[in-house]
């Protein structure tokens, strides 16, 4: 194989990786958020969950892309060492309560602090995220300030990228 002839695919193929979309970052509303349960929005603008009743949410819909792949990071206080907080994602658009997929569970927020969800691959372009506040008998307490959604470009196809044909 001819030296120039590899050095050519080279090239194509590093141009094709850098002209894809870049990686992003969204800061979800807090207002936004559909929530339920007693699940209140307080000044600042915060999500409060109170410590007597388990199972509060807050929902949030946001548009996405097919094959993306997505990070969540959740910037809150839990009320003590007992509360706690799970984090869902339904990458796939409307359907079921049952199709979101739990990303982070039984997680208590010491102090005000931030922590990063799993990544998950979209699959459809709604999703929605909850996130929900205790369990049965548990206090449940503590506030979530911010959501930020980060997206990480999956590189596609790009025309002209591709190897050229040996003859």
């Amino acid at each position: 194989m001819k030296p120039w002839v590899v050095g050519t695919a080279i090239i194509a193929l590093s141009v094709g990786l850098l002209g894809s979309a870049p990686a992003g970052a969204v800061t979800l509303a807090l207002s936004d958020a559909v929530l339920a349960g007693g699940a209140s929005l307080i000044g600042g603008p915060k999500i409060q969950f109170d410590t007597t009743t388990p199972g509060q949410s807050a929902t949030w819909t946001f548009a996405s892309t097919p094959g993306q792949e997505y990070f969540i990071t959740i910037t809150g206080h839990s009320n003590n060492s007992t509360s706690f907080f799970n984090f869902f994602i339904d990458a796939d658009g409307p359907g079921a309560l049952t199709d979101f997929v739990q990303l982070g569970g039984d997680v208590s927020l010491s102090g005000f602090s931030t922590i990063a969800l799993p990544s998950f691959i979209d699959l459809g372009t709604t999703d929605y995220f909850k996130i929900v506040n205790g369990g049965s008998g548990r206090n449940s307490g503590g506030l979530i300030d911010v959501v930020d959604l980060s997206i990480t470009a999956v590189p596609g196809p790009v025309v002209g990228a591709g190897l050229p044909a040996f003859l």
